[in-house]
């Protein structure tokens, strides 16, 4: 349930304290990045909001858990920098693989740097780190209320 209207989005994101609730209980959702530490913090604030969370450390385990997944997984938060098959990579594949599900990418980089990396198809939404829960929580209630 989508509590908040798309431009909603825009003035909770400027503001300290959000106008709205994003309902996301119930929903599904893969975490992929390379440090446990980060992993293991996101669990620990989707699973605050009533989300089952999944996480894997790497892009090949993230494709292999999307094949047989992808139609029951809501969101892909989605490291841009991992050893082996980066961020790009697994977008790539989830794209040419015909998967619908929606991408958070985060990263250290800049907003301008991921545009001139993803010319073409682009991914749901961007969090730069270091970011706040509730920067991941209206993050995360956007994309899911827009699709």
């Amino acid at each position: 349930v989508c509590l908040a209207a798309a431009h909603d989005l825009e003035k909770a994101s400027k503001s300290e304290t959000p106008d709205h609730d994003y309902q996301l209980s119930g929903r599904e959702i893969l975490v992929v990045d390379d440090e446990q530490i980060v992993r293991e913090t996101l669990a620990a604030v989707l699973s605050s909001q009533g989300v089952n969370s999944v996480e894997v450390q790497g892009g090949a385990e993230a494709l292999e858990f999307l094949e047989k997944n992808h139609d029951s997984t809501h969101l892909v938060i989605l490291d841009l920098t991992m050893p082996g098959m980066d961020g790009t990579d697994v977008f790539r594949a989830m794209k040419e693989k015909g998967y619908e599900v929606p991408v958070l990418l985060i990263s250290g980089y800049s907003r301008e740097k991921l545009e001139s990396i993803f010319q073409g198809g682009v991914p749901a939404g961007f969090l730069q780190k270091p970011f706040t829960p509730e920067d991941l929580k209206r993050k995360i209630g956007g994309i899911l209320c827009d699709s």
